[in-house]
């Protein structure tokens, strides 16, 4: 190593040379030090935990034994028949999953607090209003409002009826009036209202005769 002294040339020495190097060294390792590192990643999520299995070979009812016969009998997917619990065929329908939980039962309905038919029957109906009214052909296929009584269904909430004195439906109010080739004629049709129906509690037995003395 030479340094410029005076327009000339003046060789280094070694001891110089190397203190100069370590100097050297030392400022670059220092400028390392002074770079920041960057952030540390943020771990890896870790491996959710496999949901619960099924996988037993128990499929026995009584003296029927239908574990591995070919035909899978525990109710779920893919199964031909419902014998014996969830993952009890496991040879025959595979492993099974947790079962999915049951979907929520539906919001009840609120308690009924007025109703113009029905009552007598455990249900309630109010008329509907005339505008409201079907067409013929549409009242011809309305069930009657005692339908359990001709081996149907009751109306669904929602649904209408035809009202012919049953279940206290009266024939008189004529809310419905429809026109046809025979003229003018007035029926009840009414709406099965989405309540529930709480029954009056029955009343009270009389009270018991006085023993004979």
């Amino acid at each position: 190593l030479v340094d410029a002294v005076g327009g000339g040339r003046r060789r280094m020495s070694a001891t110089a040379a190397g203190e100069w190097m370590a100097a050297a060294r030392n400022a670059f390792l220092l400028e390392l030090m002074m770079i920041p590192y960057p952030p540390r990643p943020p771990p890896m999520p870790g491996t959710p935990p496999s949901p619960p299995t099924f996988c037993e070979d128990d499929c026995v009812v009584g003296r029927n034994d239908w574990t591995n016969d070919g035909i899978c009998d525990d109710g779920g997917p893919g199964s031909e028949y419902d014998g014996c619990d969830w993952g009890a065929d496991c040879s025959d329908c595979g492993v099974r999953m947790t079962q999915p939980p049951a979907p929520p039962s539906p919001p009840p309905f609120p308690q009924c607090d007025q109703c113009d038919a029905g009552v007598l029957c455990g249900i309630c109906l109010e008329l509907i209003p005339p505008n409201e009214c079907p067409n013929v052909p549409g009242y011809n296929a309305l069930p009657r409002c005692n339908a359990p009584y001709n081996a149907s269904s009751w109306p669904g909430p929602g649904q209408l009826c035809r009202g012919f004195g049953e279940c206290g439906t009266s024939t008189t109010d004529d809310n419905c009036l429809f026109q046809s080739a025979g003229g003018s004629t007035y029926r009840e049709v009414y709406r099965r209202k989405m309540c529930d129906f709480v029954p009056p509690s029955p009343p009270w037995p009389p009270p018991l005769p006085p023993s004979i003395p």
